[in-house]
């Protein structure tokens, strides 16, 4: 835990408060439902960017991709 306390420092966020919600059972289910939603979506890499349409799942990315290189895949 120690690895956040400068940035907890850096947003002025108590770190106790930090500590007690980073370690919470209702913390570690969403993580656990989140991965859950990735491995379903086939979700890779991180980061991973799926488009969902019409109950069709696309994995347009795994991996870092730039703001502009999401728009053109996207073609907005």
């Amino acid at each position: 835990m120690e690895f956040y306390h400068d940035n907890c420092k850096e947003f002025n966020i108590d770190i106790n408060k930090f500590k007690k919600y980073f370690n919470s059972k209702e913390i570690k289910t969403e993580l656990e439902n989140d991965f859950s939603l990735a491995s379903k979506l086939g979700a890779r890499g991180m980061p991973s960017l799926v488009y969902v349409k019409e109950n069709k799942d696309i994995d347009m990315s795994s991996g870092y991709r730039t703001y502009d290189d999401v728009l053109k895949m996207l073609k907005v």
